[in-house]
């Protein structure tokens, strides 16, 4: 099981948890993987890859990237591999 849309703390009010505790609760709930998906950026990825790497979590990275207009939803990209 994988949950492949999640946004850390750095995102506030959109995420509450630091990087090292969605690792920690994905490990728990028994994920085999997560996406780590920040707001027009990859503020979290660093440390959410390290946590995620000591419980032996898979991980994808992205970003949700605001687009012009107002009331438009964001654009979510996942990177496709290290070199995305």
């Amino acid at each position: 099981h994988a949950l492949l849309h999640a946004c850390t703390a750095y995102n506030f009010p959109r995420g509450a948890s630091t990087p090292e505790d969605m690792a920690e609760h994905a490990a728990a709930l028994g994920l085999h993987a997560m996406a780590c998906l920040d707001r027009d950026g990859l503020y979290g990825a660093a440390r959410f890859a390290m946590a995620a790497a000591e419980h032996q979590i898979d991980t994808v990275f992205g970003a949700e990237l605001g687009v012009d207009g107002q009331g438009e939803p964001p654009l979510t990209v996942l990177c496709r591999g290290q070199e995305g």
